[in-house]
């Protein structure tokens, strides 16, 4: 998975709406991010320990984490057996008029972080036996069957308007911790010029604060310094890269924003247990 699918477009622009596995494999680091579509994760074997803004919450078997946009989240731990998927929907899959009471209700107040949906739902929760026969059939529905953008679609609106009936009905309307602007905009910015000499300074500047300041934020709404996310990125980046491509590990480094070699194979090997030759070796995608 390379570093910026937290902040492309999902599915394609007519159906805006991508299914993801979660399972727990050596292709990609699982960084904290955040991004403006609602997502559902469901966990079918294993477990695991996510981030969402400042709170831990585990997701065992059968539970639905649900995750509003603009929360900043991320799987901090997870079981050698973990296996689920994630389904990711973008607010305009889901748009209608402005005049329309679901548009208003409950697309617009979703996008604006005044709905305060749970995040976690167990077997047995009302929510959660109206959300999982849609939920479980949506993995189903294959990209290559002439009708799986209409199939989709139709999972995602009775996903969305299940949601809105349980807010009207619960009056779940209430500011939603979304995380500090600054810092969302920082791990933006990181995800999309990790390639570039970053330096606290640098990235301090671009959302206007203190180094220091920017650097106590970043841990408080993260888990992580500035940097550990930067080279959290950067390795990721390379093993993608490691995986689909025969380029010298000099080339590899450089792809991935690491400026020297003796950099990229340090960080590498922290990171993943091994080096990049041996990762590239156990894991060359054929």
């Amino acid at each position: 998975m390379e570093p910026e699918r937290s902040y492309k477009q999902r599915g394609t622009p007519d159906c805006p709406i991508e299914v993801y596995s979660s399972k727990t494999t050596p292709d990609h680091i699982r960084f904290t991010h955040w991004h403006p579509e609602l997502e559902l994760l469901i966990i079918k074997n294993g477990h695991s320990v996510n981030r969402m803004d400042k709170e831990m919450i585990r997701v065992n078997p059968g539970q639905i984490l649900v995750i509003p946009p603009g929360v900043i989240h991320g799987q901090q731990q997870f079981s050698p057996d973990l296996m689920g998927y994630s389904i990711v929907i973008a607010p305009e899959a889901v748009t209608l008029p402005e005049n329309h009471i679901f548009q208003k209700e409950f697309v617009e107040p979703l996008q604006a972080g005044s709905l305060r949906l749970p995040y976690l739902l167990s077997p047995g929760e009302e929510l959660h036996t109206a959300l999982f026969p849609t939920m479980a059939a949506l993995p189903k529905c294959k990209i290559y069957e002439e009708d799986y953008k209409l199939r989709r679609f139709t999972a995602a609106m009775t996903i969305c308007l299940t949601l809105a009936a349980f807010c009207k009905k619960e009056g779940k309307v209430a500011p939603l911790p979304k995380g500090n602007p600054a810092v969302k905009e920082c791990m933006r910015y990181i995800h999309r010029n990790y390639t570039e000499p970053l330096t606290i300074q640098s990235l301090a500047d671009h959302v206007h604060l203190q180094p220091n300041y920017l650097c106590a934020l970043f841990k408080e709404h993260t888990g992580q310094t500035v940097m550990e996310h930067l080279t959290q990125i950067r390795v990721n980046a390379a093993t993608f890269l490691l995986r689909n491509n025969d380029l010298p590990m000099s080339r590899v480094a450089e792809l991935s924003g690491f400026h020297s070699e003796s950099a990229f194979f340090r960080q590498f090997k922290n990171w993943m247990g091994v080096t990049p030759s041996v990762y590239q070796r156990n894991n060359k995608s054929t």
